[in-house]
């Protein structure tokens, strides 16, 4: 019983004596008038805590299995061989289970119901060239000879399962350029000189996996892929001979970066860059569509954010338009060897057909100085060697204008060696902070400040040499073609709340109020340097400083965000240089200098996750757009929400500003919480129609939490550890429209929920809100504020 219920009670019985008393005789008195009803006594707002981890404990198990759905638990075991027998290509292959056990079911059954297909294809000088036999040179396998194992004609294909028990099966093949299956294949007009490759794909039903017996289409489905390139010195070999052509420009690996190796890039489960080049090539496509040649395809899919407000025009009216996560003139994303870069940028694919390949024209070409002749040139009127003769602006004889020199210059941006350092934190008696903050040229990428790598002059008002780098102008004073290009230096200073890792409310000091306020040693902003490194003493705002005791502060973290600009002196502009975001956490239970906190647990994996999709030299750089991106975001001229790159490559600095203790301002249904925020955008939740509904198709399985997740650090929230999330239902949403949900809720429901949404399924929306609320919390907070709802949780959790 509480304390208040108790006091009432007693209240009650009280009163009620008072009124009854005693008689002058000892005897009861008379009775009392009646007293008026009394109200209920409130009830908690907050009865229960999450209990999201009795049943979801396995977080890591079921979603990490699901993102490998497509894929099942079938694989080509050991070296498939190529024989020729009597004239029909033969290539031996054997399945088995992930467990080693030989896979029996074959490929053509009446259970399964799945046909297999073979691809045959060779190179030439000019690209890969199908094989006649079947649609873009592939040929189904037959389902009617599997007894008698014969062709019905020639060009025909078949699976040959006599030793399937076993797990070996034998695809055959018969070119249909000879006059019949008996006579043999012309192998010095098919082979001499020639690369040769042949793909082998299935998808089956792998196994019983719902339990009804027997292997149906209702089973999980497993994928098979199979690719062999055979040399010019015979069937029997996949080595030897050298081919006249080789054609080696894009990794799988590198696809892999971003798309699922499991479930493949595309067509249900194809998991191999080669088989792309076996269908998408000129032999196939090239009269019909063009733009389904393989480089055509690829760039104008993955370019098609800045190909006009459709997007790639793939198909006659049909088109395609995704958000590419990092620079399309990083051609080394792609093209990830030395060899493979250099032969792609080889000036004698500098053409007007592959510059169209990307560009939807020459008003595509973003900040690139393009002379006005270039508007007269087309497919129709340019000589493609018109671009690279060595006579021509693109040829030897202005190698600053080559295709790997115009490509490269921003991969040099990128590649910078500037990076920020935080060299020492104090958090003062009056509850400001003072940082001690610098850059410098970090010479062996490690992103430690060394004593024999040289420090860079953060407090350059203007630039007087080549290469000089300003730091503290605002994106206001960087404004090219009506656009502000990027935002100086930003300080951050989080506070993490109830001891936990989740920051609560934040201060900020921006270039404009170093330099305004930086000779008042009373203010925000204030900054003093010596050697070109500064000392910045951040306050907490009137708000914050009650914030500060309020929620129980004890730690911290600072950030030092924003980029500089990099001074030409050749033509008297500038350009941005990406500098990573960096971030150093602080105790405030001690005024030393240096008083590091304990560094938060690994979440992120920023390798295989954020540097893979958004680059390994900066990462993903938010909070502006360059030209033309900005305005197909709607930025048609210098706002604050147009100023230019700032947040890069840390999602720790993100962390700072996007706090749990707000609902998110983009996205309905969300937590401004990272996690809450991260997960929206990744399952292509779309924002607030006034943000212009944006979304983003993300190329794997969202399933697959290991590509942005350390292993075993996404299972549910620790609510000792970390905090619930104000959620708003609606845009523009106030407080009656806001409620605080539970860790578990903010972080699952960044997902759930964001899939919901994207899928238009309202109903599945209210049914997890009513899920998080039953085995969770759900508070309005016009009936209960943030922070006391989180001390009525700490309370029943203590």
């Amino acid at each position: 019983m509480s304390r208040r219920i108790l006091f009432l009670l007693m209240l009650a019985f009280t009163c009620a004596f008072m009124l009854v008393g005693c008689g002058d005789d000892g005897s009861d008195g008379k009775n009392g008038v009646d007293g008026s009803d009394g109200t209920d006594a409130t009830l908690p707002k907050v009865s229960s805590v999450e209990q999201c981890s009795t049943c979801h404990n396995d977080i890591e198990g079921t979603h990490y299995t699901a993102q490998g759905e497509t894929e099942g638990d079938l694989q080509v075991s050991g070296t498939p061989t190529i024989v020729n027998n009597e004239g029909i290509l033969e290539i031996h292959f054997k399945i088995t289970h992930l467990d080693g056990k030989p896979y029996t079911e074959g490929f053509v059954n009446a259970t399964n119901g799945y046909n297999a297909n073979l691809y045959a294809a060779h190179l030439t000088a000019t690209g890969w060239v199908n094989y006649a036999g079947g649609t873009n040179g592939s040929t189904t396998i037959s389902t009617t000879n599997r007894t008698t194992h014969v062709y019905s004609a020639p060009g025909a294909a078949y699976i040959d399962e006599t030793d399937a028990a076993n797990g070996d099966y034998v695809a055959k093949y018969a070119d249909t350029t000879v006059a019949s299956v008996s006579t043999a294949l012309d192998y010095a007009d098919l082979f001499a000189n020639k690369l040769n490759r042949f793909v082998f794909y299935s998808r089956v039903y792998a196994h019983d996996t719902n339990g009804d017996g027997v292997v149906n289409t209702s089973d999980q489905q497993s994928t098979i892929n199979l690719v062999i390139d055979t040399t010019p010195d015979g069937l029997g070999s996949m080595s030897g001979g050298t081919p006249a052509f080789s054609r080696d420009f894009v990794g799988q690996e590198a696809c892999f970066k971003c798309h699922n190796d499991k479930t493949g890039i595309a067509h249900g489960g194809r998991n191999d860059v080669r088989y792309c080049e076996v269908c998408h090539n000129t032999s196939a496509f090239g009269v019909s569509n063009p733009k389904l040649d393989l480089p055509a395809l690829v760039h104008g899919i993955h370019n098609s954010h800045e190909m006009g407000e459709d997007g790639f025009e793939w198909d006659t009216d049909e088109f395609i338009k995704i958000g590419y996560p990092q620079s399309m003139a990083n051609c080394v994303t792609c093209h990830n060897s030395t060899p493979r870069y250099t032969a792609v940028t080889n000036t004698s694919y500098f053409t007007y057909d592959t510059c169209m390949t990307c560009h939807s024209g020459w008003d595509s070409f973003g900040d690139a100085v393009v002379p006005s002749f270039h508007n007269s040139m087309t497919a129709a009127n340019t000589d493609p060697t018109s671009c690279n003769d060595s006579n021509t602006c693109h040829g030897g004889a202005a190698p600053d204008r080559t295709f790997s020199d115009l490509h490269g210059e921003l991969e040099k941006q990128r590649s910078t060696d500037v990076a920020y350092s935080i060299d020492s934190i104090t958090f003062n008696a009056d509850k400001s902070t003072t940082v001690v903050w610098g850059a410098f040229h970090d010479t062996d990428g490690d992103g430690v400040k060394d004593v024999d790598e040289t420090v860079i002059d953060v407090s350059k008002a203007a630039a007087t040499t080549d290469g000089d780098l300003l730091f503290l102008q605002t994106y206001k004073e960087r404004i090219v073609d009506g656009l502000a290009k990027s935002d100086g230096v930003r300080i951050l200073v989080g506070y993490y709340g109830q001891g936990s890792d989740d920051v609560v409310v934040y201060d900020e000091v921006t270039s404009d109020t170093i330099k305004t306020a930086g000779t008042d040693a009373t203010k925000s902003g204030y900054t003093t340097y010596a050697g070109g490194v500064a000392t910045t003493k951040v306050v907490p705002t009137a708000a914050n400083l009650t914030n500060l005791t309020k929620y129980n502060v004890s730690k911290g973290i600072v950030g030092i965000i924003g980029i500089p600009w990099k001074f030409n002196e050749d033509d008297d502009t500038y350009s941005n240089v990406y500098v990573k975001s960096v971030t150093s956490q602080f105790n405030t239970d001690n005024t030393a200098a240096n008083t590091a906190a304990a560094a938060r647990k690994a979440v992120i994996d920023y390798t295989q996750g954020c540097y893979d999709c958004h680059g390994e030299k900066v990462g993903i750089a938010i909070h502006g757009f360059d030209e033309p991106s900005a305005e197909a975001h709607g930025f048609d001229e210098p706002s604050a929400e147009a100023r230019g790159y700032t947040a890069i490559g840390n999602v720790d600095a993100c962390r700072i500003c996007h706090v749990p203790s707000v609902a998110a301002g983009h996205y309905p249904q969300q937590s401004r919480s990272i996690d809450s925020y991260l997960h929206a955008i990744h399952v292509g939740q779309p924002t607030f129609a006034s943000y212009g509904s944006h979304t983003i198709e993300y190329p794997q399985n969202i399933a697959n939490c290991q590509k942005c997740h350390v292993a075993g650090a996404y299972e549910v929230p620790d609510q000792t550890k970390s905090l619930g999330g104000i959620v708003a239902a609606s845009e523009g949403g106030t407080t009656a429209d806001q409620a605080v949900y539970g860790p578990a809720a903010v972080a699952c429901g960044g997902c759930h929920k964001g899939a919901a949404i994207a899928a238009g399924n309202s109903g599945e929306v209210a049914s997890l809100n009513t899920h998080f609320k039953t085995f969770g919390y759900k508070v309005l907070t016009a009936d209960m504020p943030y922070i006391d709802v989180l001390d009525a949780v700490f309370e029943l959790l203590d």
